[in-house]
């Protein structure tokens, strides 16, 4: 029972519960590998204004940060969002980073002009993916890059299935718009974890 309510916490971390899944989403090397591998696809410059969605305990806000000038993290926990507030006590007090709190599925009004946006690990818990992809395509400067990482639960996982998933991630990403779509596989153990990537049309669609 408490396993099942942990692995729950992965989805929406919060409470007590919530604060172990984020230990272990900051400490847990696949995860960090997987999250730090999507940032570097993105080849940021100093310039650029970069979101991620389901930012979690701001392991991927802090390699963003790293080389672009601003950024914005969305969550829909609290508890993720104090977490990487901490971890990135200095940029949100300096006003490079800006955190907030909202359902990717609903994008809130104001947040767009990015020149790149990417999330790891959470497309699988959107309901509408396509929808979802679409609504942040519409936030990205003509010609900036969506990156969605997946990599499926390891309990009896193959790499075939991995692949097969980054597949239908590409499908979903053609379908909203995006253009020069690819997949990419990060190596992670027996493994891998998914990558696609495409890019806002450079004229409205």
């Amino acid at each position: 029972m408490i396993t099942e309510r942990l692995v729950a916490q992965f989805r929406n971390p919060h409470g007590p519960l919530g604060w172990v899944a984020g230990g272990v989403m900051s400490r847990r090397e696949s995860n960090v590998t997987r999250t730090l591998a999507t940032v570097d696809l993105l080849e940021l410059s100093a310039p650029d204004r970069v979101l991620e969605i389901g930012h979690g305990p701001g392991v991927g806000l802090a390699a963003a940060l790293a080389v672009a000038d601003e950024v914005v993290g969305l969550e829909q926990s609290t508890a993720m969002r104090s977490m990487a507030e901490r971890r990135n006590r200095a940029a949100v007090r300096s006003g490079r980073l800006s955190l907030v709190i909202a359902d990717a599925q609903d994008p809130p009004p104001g947040l767009d002009g990015f020149d790149a946006i990417f999330s790891s690990n959470v497309w699988q818990f959107w309901s509408d993916q396509v929808a979802t992809l679409s609504a942040w395509r519409d936030r990205l400067r003509p010609g900036g890059t969506m990156a969605v990482t997946f990599r499926p639960p390891l309990s009896g996982a193959t790499e075939r299935e991995a692949l097969e998933a980054g597949g239908l991630v590409v499908d979903q990403l053609a379908e909203a718009g995006y253009r020069d779509v690819r997949l990419v596989a990060i190596p992670i153990g027996e493994v891998p974890a998914v990558c696609g990537l495409g890019r806002r049309p450079d004229r409205a669609l």
